[in-house]
């Protein structure tokens, strides 16, 4: 489908315009017509599509050139993402779109470590103390784990940014920063993208791995950056193959981009992305991964007045098309049908009433009336019903609580497989065993993965209860996928924001089993704008890391014994908190469920009643003033039709934008001023997916 002037497909921009349009119209026609309950599902749509970002996830190998990718590719300058020989990303970052332009630290204090707690005023920032979230809690051994203060500091310019996020600025992170969160007025995200910078993996940072695992379930598209230096490392290929699994990626081509940049270092850099492209086909099962080759320092160089060349050198004109359209489509399959689906729900609610009357007027016979009005006395008599009993909440409840239990049984027999690998190879390799700190991190990296499948497999068992006690109750409702209803809630719910996923639990059980492997102080999630799920959350290392460091030393023997002593209490304390957060994440489900069998209750409870009152109009009018009434329900109901038939249009558009297929990238970059793409292919405004 084309519906360009020019033919081309319209991008995600202009067909969320179009979207926002209707939902805005149908909106006004629910005033009008004292719809207020479809009025209010209309509002949560629109809120959900405006307010809905893509969160993508940058990672990739220590220093690979991850920071300057990003400066490069969202054009900042000054840089928003601290970079140089002397600089290594310790902390994640999460930058989103917004103004005025605010920085903020989100910092973490033990409660019994007064110099921490103090404001240390002079470190280029101020301190807010934020509600801060305290959380202390008694393990299943009876030992109380460290609390912890959360709270928020502004770093006023981003020339300080360093001080919290580098290593060189803040060794060890030694200020204990959770996360920085940056809002800009950046025109490359002001239609809903956030992205994530990680600290590097494998690198000799061993909190970098664990920081990264525990962000990547929050992703829905991950960039994959490495480099033209050196060739892919083990740790790197083992970092890749975790990132594909966690994130759920495997199945969607738009969901994983792999960046090979420096390629402006060597003379041909095929080989570098030939051996990552398949490797991403091997993990994937895609036998076409995106791979594209960029110059980060060259599109600097075009930035600060370099020339064409350097553009074309640069090759981001190639990313930027490939991108942006691999991330409209992405957008378009999360978010238009949502949209869309309630859009559709609401207007054929408000057209029923509006049928019923005409059909009472075309047909005068008392009997035909009756069939009528009693039709729909009995659908609002069943609604008020459901209305207004508690019975289908609490078997609902129970519904969930089974889930839950079949959950903790699935999580149970994940982290046994996780031990039982500890036992039978971890313990036996040498390697490890000379590096216990690589130990641990292996183990972190295995508990994230499985908290990351019992997120992904929370939401789908939910969605299909949902589905199924629906259908087994009888209950008339129309509208989303219940999929959608579970990871996009109602606005009114109180459950999560637009587009993100669902907040709190899973991601701080996630963050926790990857951050000292389930042991240490817990900071509480990074909240903000981006959502709970998005925000850049790196906790404390504590515990477990911090002992396996004497065991350096040890003989083999030996050291796997006081690895074992050591790790001991890991293994309760994890399964302890992958319960307790799908407690948490099912409470949510449980909260987003009830909202939206609610809302839609309510929705078609107000369209039955409305049928009603129309029925008995329709039967006070007469005979002289039928064509009169007819007329009136004709322009009643055109224009309702004419949003029906947008709404038909806009969803064929939006499945065929989720679906097209994108054009296989340049395998190098251009050298020659005459060839290459042209500065012209980026599109800076947003509309992603118009290439």
């Amino acid at each position: 489908m084309t519906n360009g002037r020019d033919g081309r497909m319209r991008g995600f921009e202009a067909v969320r315009s179009d979207v926002l349009d209707v939902l805005e119209r149908l909106r006004s026609l629910a005033r009008q017509q004292k719809a207020d309950a479809g009025g209010e599902r209309l509002a949560d749509a629109e809120h959900r599509l405006r307010d809905g970002r893509l969160t993508v996830l940058v990672c990739g190998e220590f220093k690979r050139g991850k920071s300057t990718l990003l400066n490069a590719l969202l054009e900042e300058d000054p840089e928003l993402f601290p970079t140089g020989t002397t600089y290594a990303t310790n902390v994640t970052t999460t930058v989103f779109w917004g103004a005025p332009e605010l920085i903020t630290a989100v910092m973490a204090v033990k409660e019994a470590d007064p110099e921490q707690a103090k404001d240390k005023k002079g470190k280029g920032g101020k301190t807010k103390g934020k509600k801060g979230k305290a959380e202390g809690e008694r393990a299943e051994d009876g030992e109380t784990e460290p609390t912890v203060q959360v709270f928020e500091r502004t770093i006023p310019r981003r020339e300080d940014i360093g001080r919290y996020v580098t290593e060189s600025g803040n060794p060890g992170n030694e200020q204990r920063v959770i996360g920085l969160r940056i809002r800009t007025a950046n025109p490359r995200l002001e239609s809903g993208l956030a992205f994530i910078d990680t600290p590097g993996v494998g690198g000799v940072f061993d909190e970098h791995t664990a920081a990264t695992l525990g962000v990547v379930p929050a992703a829905h598209a991950v960039l994959f950056v490495t480099d033209t230096t050196q060739p892919l490392t083990a740790s790197e290929l083992r970092f890749l193959e975790y990132v594909v699994r966690a994130a759920e990626i495997g199945d969607d081509p738009d969901a994983l981009l792999g960046v090979v940049t420096r390629v402006d270092q060597v003379t041909d850099p095929g080989e570098y992305v030939a051996a990552l492209r398949a490797r991403l086909a091997e993990l994937t099962g895609r036998p076409d991964p995106v791979v594209v080759p960029v110059s980060s320092l060259a599109k600097l160089r075009h930035m600060t007045g370099g020339g064409e060349t350097d553009l074309r050198v640069s090759n981001f004109s190639e990313l930027e098309r490939v991108l942006w359209a691999a991330l409209g489509r992405r957008r378009a399959r999360l978010l238009l049908g949502d949209a869309l689906d309630e859009a559709r729900a609401v207007a054929e609610g408000m057209l029923r009433p509006l049928e019923a009357a005409q059909e009472a007027l075309a047909d005068q016979s008392a009997e035909r009336r009756a069939e009528l009005r009693a039709k729909a006395q009995e659908a609002r008599d069943r609604l008020a019903e459901l209305q207004n009993a508690s019975f289908w909440r609490g078997q609902l409840e129970q519904e969930f609580a089974m889930v839950r239990r079949g959950l903790d049984e699935y999580g149970a027999s994940e982290l046994d497989d996780v031990w039982d690998k500890f036992e039978k190879e971890y313990l036996h390799d040498s390697e490890l065993l000379k590096n216990p700190e690589k130990l641990t991190e292996r183990l972190a990296a295995d508990a994230t993965l499985v908290a990351s499948r019992v997120v992904a497999e929370a939401q789908s068992a939910s969605a299909k209860a949902l589905d199924a006690f629906v259908r087994r109750h009888g209950m008339p409702l129309v509208g989303r996928s219940f999929e959608a209803a579970i990871r996009l809630p109602h606005h009114h719910g109180d459950v999560a924001g637009a587009g993100e996923r669902p907040p709190g639990a899973w991601l701080r059980v996630a963050r926790d089993m990857a951050v000292g492997a389930g042991v240490g102080a817990t900071a509480g999630a990074l909240l903000g704008p981006v959502g709970a799920a998005v925000g850049s959350v790196v906790g404390l290392v504590a515990g477990t890391v911090s002992g396996v460091r004497r065991l350096v030393r040890n003989v083999k023997a030996v050291q796997r014994q006081a690895l074992r002593k050591e790790l001991a209490p890991v293994r309760r304390k994890q399964m302890s908190r992958l319960k307790s957060a799908t407690a948490e994440l099912m409470a949510d489900h449980i909260r987003a469920a009830t909202t939206e069998l609610s809302v839609r209750i309510r929705q078609e409870r107000e369209s039955a009643q409305a049928a009603l009152d129309r029925l008995e109009a329709a039967e006070k009018v007469v005979r002289g003033d039928l064509e009169r009434e007819r007329a009136v329900l004709v322009r009643e109901t055109e224009p309702l039709r004419t949003l029906l038939a947008s709404v038909d249009r806009l969803s064929a558009e939006a499945s065929l934008l989720g679906s097209a297929g994108a054009p296989a990238p340049d395998a190098r970059p251009s050298t020659s001023p005459s060839a290459g793409p042209s500065a012209g292919g980026a599109r800076p405004d947003g509309d992603w997916a118009d290439e």
